[in-house]
């Protein structure tokens, strides 16, 4: 055990600077790797606080009757489309537009113009399909509506820049992986170069191939979880963060996921270095 405590340190110590450089960039891999898997394991959580803030408004006709509204809620309240948000008479859509505008603003328009509606959010996606488009022919053909409005170039773009921030993140992190296992194998190599001396000693001593790659693949083997812990620490840091904006997301079994992308980086590609630097170091 001391004898594979010593000579990990020396092959880290060869690394040098090129260390603390490989444990940034897998720390970055494993930082994105886990906001990819919260972001993709939480989507519809996402999406959902995203489209409440997104509603739409059911307006009614000034001679709408009590029996008419209360069907219209009563079909709201049973569509899995939508929740209702809210229901607003004329004499509240008056206060809030008198707020914002000024009372004098009435004495220009002589009456109260603003008709009574029902405030409501998406439930579910509905950028697929014609469901927007059913949705507002559905309600505005029935008894006692004016008109339907729904953000449906809003929720379109929302779609669209979402899936586009997850596939540039997904493509940022292949990238980072990349760099970081070409890094691994090129500081691993040099490392071999320096250590070539005590490895030849090795092999003339009949130590196996093992031993001899066992102090590298142990020193691989500690950045990579050093580089997970701090990453996973920094994405909990990050949920708690985006969970007191009021997004409830959870980071599922993320630290799984980046332990095996961190392991086989920096563990693949220091066996990979190993086993092309050995057979030149042979020759």
């Amino acid at each position: 055990m001391i004898f594979v405590i010593h000579e990990t340190w020396r092959v880290l110590s060869n690394m040098r600077g090129k260390l603390l450089l490989t444990i940034l960039l897998l720390t970055a891999s494993g930082i994105l790797t886990g906001l990819l898997y919260t972001l993709y394991y939480n989507t519809s959580v996402i999406h959902h606080s995203f489209q409440r803030q997104l509603r739409g408004e059911i307006f009614l006709q000034d001679d709408c009757s009590e029996e008419q509204r209360t069907r219209l809620e009563a079909q709201l309240e049973r569509d899995t489309l939508v929740q209702i948000d809210h229901f607003r008479s004329r004499e509240e859509a008056r206060a809030l537009f008198a707020a914002e505008f000024g009372e004098e603003i009435f004495e220009v328009l002589e009456e109260n113009p603003l008709p009574a509606s029902f405030l409501v959010h998406f439930r579910h996606s509905v950028t697929e399909g014609n469901r927007l488009q059913t949705f507002e022919s559905t309600y505005d053909a029935l008894p006692g509506v004016l008109s339907v409005r729904v953000p449906s170039r809003m929720l379109q773009l929302l779609h669209e820049r979402v899936t586009f921030l997850l596939q540039s993140a997904t493509v940022l992190l292949a990238v980072l992986l990349t760099g970081t296992v070409l890094l691994v194998i090129y500081s691993t190599r040099q490392a071999v170069s320096h250590y070539w001396p005590e490895i030849d000693t090795m092999l003339l001593m009949g130590a196996g191939p093992g031993k001899i790659r066992l102090p590298f693949l142990t020193g691989s083997l500690f950045y990579s979880l050093l580089a997970g812990g701090i990453g996973h620490l920094l994405l909990l840091l990050a949920v708690s963060l985006i969970r007191g904006l009021g997004y409830h997301v959870t980071t599922g079994g993320a630290i799984w996921l980046e332990l095996a992308l961190l392991l086989g980086a920096g563990f693949g590609g220091t066996l990979l270095a190993l086993n092309a630097g050995l057979r030149h170091g042979k020759r």
